[in-house]
């Protein structure tokens, strides 16, 4: 069996959108653990085997240039990219501490 389950988010959502639907996502599939461009959509990968998080869910930042820049309280998962409101971004993708 996979470690892992990857699904599409629409590519029209806001940024607010998608971090609401990785929040729902999480919540049904466990951790995400990476985030890219799935042609038609953005794809979340999503750790089946890890403990479903019910608080401190993963949130997606903009890059800043070629960096990802993060509040204190945050910790990075991964970068990659993401589509938000039609538009490919590279993203960054952190949970809270």
């Amino acid at each position: 069996m996979a470690d892992t389950h990857i699904v599409g988010a629409k590519k029209t959502y806001s940024l607010p959108e998608l971090n609401q639907w990785i929040s729902e996502q999480e919540m049904q599939l466990g951790p995400i653990v990476n985030i890219a461009d799935g042609d038609d959509c953005t794809a979340g990968e999503f750790n089946i085997l890890g403990a479903l998080p019910t608080s401190k869910f993963a949130r997606v930042a903009l890059k800043v240039g070629a960096a990802c820049v993060l509040d204190d309280d945050l910790e990075l998962i991964t970068e990659g990219q993401a589509y938000l409101s039609g538009v490919l971004m590279d993203v960054c993708l952190a949970r809270p501490k």
